[in-house]
Formats: structure tokens, C-alpha cells, sequence
């Protein structure tokens, strides 16, 4: 890695997003040292700012990011001159399961508009980067560049390889070089700073401190986020070291599946015409009910029978009687919800019930998940959970994580949407601090076999040169639940041209759920992208011109290296998986 005077993360969520750093000499005296940016809203101070993009009608030009965004496009939208702005929110979902993802991939805005996903994306990485260094300079009165900070950038640990290589290609976009930068796995990087953290005992000789996880602890970290749910298990190894016990999982359940649930409640109360209508005609007020809702759902608590009340716009009762023509408090009346919901001048109250049933559907899942890891032969010994990320701090998701896990030790540190920003520093400073990870799946590459007609089928068989071949072998290199050393090669493999003039090799890069596959036309193969080596040397002899190929997979992108045989010259290997 490179020579850095300072660690910075910035973690790009699915609803908010920060940044935070640390400075070498202060990270080896004291590692919890670790400096995060506070966001004034205008009302109060939050840990985070939305990841809301405002973009100029050039399509080019970032306007504003996160709370400023929301409030400029209010404002415009109250002038009427917001109609040619892009604006994006929760756009970081779309990377989440998406095999179609390229570099020319395109996401909508509310009103319909499409701009390149990467440019979104690479806009917001690069605020955040320009932030960190405008305010760290303007603290220490320095003029640190980026080519002084060893950057790090949040990633969930279910995604898969072409979103991570996505957000890596953003920030580089962002003005981040490739060389300084490296991808944490958010469980992970959570996991990371609980390690530094302490707890006091109180015994027969007084007060004692200790780690928090020692040598040989076994515990589930559960990162609850805004968009996606990651959930691994680490065990805690001699000098601190840790290891994954089992491969990352989770789905996508966070916190904006009761965003999505309340949605639902207003759409059954006002219409799904008149709810559209509400927000693209009254900007700034469908703005303050959300950041209204926002807040009280942050505060509900489980156990308290009393309403939350919301600030209600007038301009939503409007929407509903200029669309149907009639009032808000008749609708309600013949609703489902006329005993749960009512209007009271600006207010608007809802019961206890309807507001645990918003928060029903995520939870419910995520508990699922969690009971069927702990049944897991592997994971047996495995008494604590940890909670990290700000759907973590719900006290629905923490009160039914301790109701049904009442024989674990349940965990949710200070500030827990922090800790991954905070862990993701450490990584920064500390990046061989993982040991061992586990294969999320079976990866190998399309290669060329000599054809063998007991197991090839016909229709398959290639003649090159007057040689038979199977062109369709999926040759395995790490396969699924395979445990990898980190910051060690996993497979080298060598690899032919098969024609004189061939200065380069290519293959196709494949994940399987199968362990062993035999095809790449398996039906469990997916293909990831392609690897290229580059400027081979065709005067050495055909046959003896082979390539020595080193894949890492033990680390949080799949590295690649190449060195012919022959002449021991490195010569240029990539992985494409955005096409």
C-alpha cells in the first residue's frame, strides 16, 4: 500500500452517509481516536446526511449532496425551476443483486429522468471526499491531497463482484487513485472496531477491563443498515486476528422496508394518484413529513401504547380532495384504519399497532434468518450477537432480537450506524487484521480441455489445429465454503495459447453454488466477466509459451496477476466484470 499520513473511510449508504479518519500517529497511540463529521439538518445535528444527489440540468455538475440537496430542490421546486434538475435518493440499492450491471447502467430519478448510475454515484463519493479533505485541512490548517490518505470505501459484504468493482470504478471517477484505495466489507469493518472496544467487569478485587472478544470467541455480527441487512459470524484468533466461521448473508432488509411499509399505509388512505400527486406538487412539504416520520420512527418505542403523531401538511388533504374530491378525515372513516388513525387540526395520529406492523415484515425476516444461521452445526458455541449499523438502533429490531435470541448475549454499541465508518478506519490502518474469510461460492474459469467423447456431449466438440477440445470446462479455483488465508494466493494456474500468433489469453470468470461443477453451461454457473492477459511474447516457441495465472480470492476483491513460464516477465492481467 501506499505511504499515508492519514486514514479516511466514507461509507455511501443506502439512506445516509458519512465519513470519518484518523491519523497515523494517532492511531498507534490510540486507535478508538477516530474523527466523524456531524450534519446539521437546520433543526438538529445527525451522525449522518442523507444520500441524496441533487445534479444540475447539464447532467454533469453536482449541485448539492445530502440534507442541502433536500432543501435546494425544495426551493427550487417551490420557484418552479426544479423541472430540469436530476434528483436521486436510495439509489445504492440498484447494485444489490443486479447481474445486468455495467458501465452504462442508468437509474431514474422521481420524475422519470435517467443519468448514468456510475456518474450518480461517483459525484457522491466525490463530495464526500472533497468534504473530508476541505474540513481536515481547514482543522489542522494543512494541505493534505488525496495522494495522502489511504481511502477506504464501505461495501456490504453480500454484494457481489461486479457491484464491488462498480463502486471501486465511482471512486476513482471521484478522484480517488485506484492505488490508494481499498474496499471494506461492512460487517467486517464493524466487527473491526468492536475489537477495540472494552467492557468493565465488577468482581470480589473491583472494577476490571477487558476486551470485549478474547482469543477464541466465537460472535454473529448483524449489520442492520438503511438498504441491505449483512449477518457473519467471526471467531477471535491468538494476537487479536480474526477469522470468518461463515460466508456472508443477508438479503435486503433494512430500515426502508418500513419506509416502504408506511408508503403503503398512505397509499391506502389517500390513494396512490393523490399520494403522487401530493409529493410532486408540494416538494417541500412531502419532504418535512418524511424527515418528520423519520425521526419518530427512529424514537417508537415497542412497548408504549401511545400514538405517534406526525406533522401533516395541508397540502396533503388538498392533493386528496382536488383527486377524489373528498376530505382527508371522511377517507380515513371508511378506511381500514378508522380506528387507528386520526386527524386532529395539523396532527396526524397513529396507534401503537399500526406502527408495529410497519415494522413487522423486515423484522420478521431478519429474525428468521438469524434462527436458521444459529441452527447451524458450524456455528454451534457461538453465544453473542452483535449489533451494528442504524437500523440496529431501533428498539423494535433490538427488543425482538433479545425476545428471540433470550439464551444469547445481544450487543448494540453507542452509535452503532457509526460503526462500520469508524471499523472501516481501522481496516484503513490495519488491513491485515482479517485472518481467514469463507467462499461465498465456487469460482473458476471457461477453459479449453481436450475433448473426451465419454463425458463431452458432440455438439460441443471444437477442432483446432487438428486437435479435439471441449471449450465449455469450467475449471474450478476456490469452491464454496472453502476457507482462504488473507493476503495469500489461493490457485495458479497455467494456461497455453493455442495459436502461434496469439499475444494475449482471455477466459471467462464464472461463480457457482455448485462445488464442482463440470460446464460452465451448468445451470448454477453464472458468468462474472472476463480476464485478460496481455502482451505475451510470441517469440517464445508455441508450446512452451504458458502463462503462470495467480488468483487471490481471500481478499475483498478478487485480485489477478500474470508471469510467463518461460522468461519470468510479469506481464498485464485484468478482470472485467462490468462488461
Amino acid at each position: 500500500m501506499n505511504t499515508y499520513v492519514l486514514a479516511a473511510a466514507i461509507d455511501l449508504g443506502t439512506t445516509y452517509s458519512g465519513w470519518a479518519c484518523s491519523f497515523v500517529h494517532e492511531f498507534k497511540t490510540d486507535p478508538r481516536k477516530i474523527f466523524t463529521k456531524s450534519w446539521n439538518t437546520g433543526n438538529h445535528v445527525s451522525l449522518k446526511a442523507p444520500t441524496t444527489v441533487l445534479v444540475r440540468p447539464d447532467g454533469e455538475t453536482l449541485e448539492a449532496f445530502g440534507y442541502k440537496a433536500e432543501t435546494t430542490y425544495a426551493e427550487l421546486a417551490d420557484e418552479g425551476k426544479h423541472e430540469d434538475y436530476f434528483y436521486f435518493k436510495r439509489f445504492k440499492l440498484m447494485l444489490h443483486n443486479n447481474t445486468a450491471l455495467t458501465r452504462e447502467t442508468e437509474i431514474t430519478d422521481g420524475k422519470g429522468r435517467k443519468l448514468s448510475a456510475m456518474k450518480v454515484f461517483s459525484l457522491a463519493i466525490r463530495y464526500l471526499k472533497d468534504d473530508l479533505l476541505s474540513t481536515v485541512n481547514g482543522r489542522f490548517d494543512r494541505g493534505f491531497r488525496a495522494s495522502d490518505v489511504r481511502w477506504v470505501l464501505t461495501v456490504p459484504a453480500i454484494w457481489n463482484d461486479k457491484a464491488k468493482q462498480f463502486m471501486r470504478e465511482s471512486a476513482e471517477q471521484a478522484g480517488i487513485d485506484g492505488n490508494h484505495l481499498t474496499l471494506a466489507l461492512e460487517p467486517e469493518a464493524a466487527s473491526f472496531f468492536c475489537q477495540l472496544q472494552e467492557t468493565t467487569c465488577v468482581g470480589q478485587q473491583g472494577a476490571s477491563t477487558t476486551a470485549l472478544f478474547k482469543p477464541g470467541d466465537k460472535y454473529m455480527v448483524l449489520d442492520a443498515g438503511g438498504g441491505t441487512v449483512d449477518i457473519t459470524v467471526h471467531e477471535v484468533e491468538a494476537g487479536g486476528r480474526l477469522r470468518e466461521v461463515h460466508k456472508a448473508t443477508g438479503g435486503d432488509w433494512g430500515g426502508t422496508k418500513v419506509d416502504d411499509a408506511f408508503a403503503d399505509v398512505l397509499i391506502e388512505l389517500v390513494g396512490r394518484k393523490s399520494l403522487k400527486k401530493f409529493k410532486l406538487e408540494n416538494v417541500e412539504d412531502s419532504l418535512d413529513f418524511l424527515r418528520d416520520f423519520e425521526l419518530k420512527k427512529r424514537d417508537f418505542v415497542v412497548d408504549k401504547d401511545a400514538r405517534t403523531s406526525l406533522r401533516l401538511p395541508a397540502s396533503l388533504g388538498r392533493s386528496l380532495q382536488e383527486t377524489e374530491g373528498i376530505s382527508l378525515q371522511d377517507k380515513i372513516a371508511h378506511s381500514k384504519f378508522k380506528d387507528d388513525i386520526q386527524i386532529a387540526t395539523d396532527k396526524m395520529k397513529i396507534s401503537a399497532s399500526v406502527m408495529k406492523s410497519i415494522f413487522k415484515k423486515p423484522v420478521s425476516r431478519i429474525v428468521q434468518h438469524v434462527s436458521e444461521l444459529f441452527e447451524m452445526e458450524n456455528l454451534r458455541g457461538t453465544n453473542t450477537l452483535l449489533m451494528v449499523g442504524g437500523f440496529s438502533e431501533s428498539d423494535v429490531l433490538q427488543k425482538a432480537i433479545r425476545e428471540h435470541f433470550s439464551n444469547k448475549k445481544v450487543i448494540t454499541p453507542l452509535e452503532a450506524g457509526l460503526v462500520v465508518l469508524k471499523g472501516a478506519v481501522v481496516f484503513g490502518h490495519d488491513p491485515n487484521i482479517m485472518r481467514g474469510r469463507i467462499c461465498k461460492n465456487t469460482y473458476g474459469v471457461q477453459t479449453s480441455i481436450t475433448f473426451d467423447p465419454n463425458i463431452h456431449p458432440l455438439h460441443s466438440r471444437v477442432t483446432i489445429n487438428g486437435v479435439d477440445y471441449f471449450e465449455l470446462a469450467f475449471h474450478k479455483h476456490v469452491e464454496i465454503g472453502q476457507t482462504v488465508i488473507c493476503g495469500e494466493p489461493q490457485v495458479s494456474r497455467s494456461y497455453l495459447p493455442i495459436s502461434e500468433y496469439q499475444r494475449s489469453l482471455s477466459f471467462a470468470i464464472y461463480t457457482s453454488t455448485n462445488r464442482s461443477p463440470l460446464s460452465v453451461r451448468d445451470v448454477s454457473c453464472i458468468k462474472l466477466g472476463e480476464v485478460k492477459v496481455d502482451d505475451l511474447d510470441t517469440s517464445v516457441p508455441l508450446e512452451r509459451r504458458s502463462v503462470l495465472v495467480t488468483f487471490t480470492f481471500s481478499g475483498t476483491e478478487i485480485e489477478v496477476k500474470a508471469k510467463e513460464r518461460v522468461t519470468g516477465r510479469v506481464v498485464c492481467a485484468t478482470v472485467n466484470f462490468l462488461g
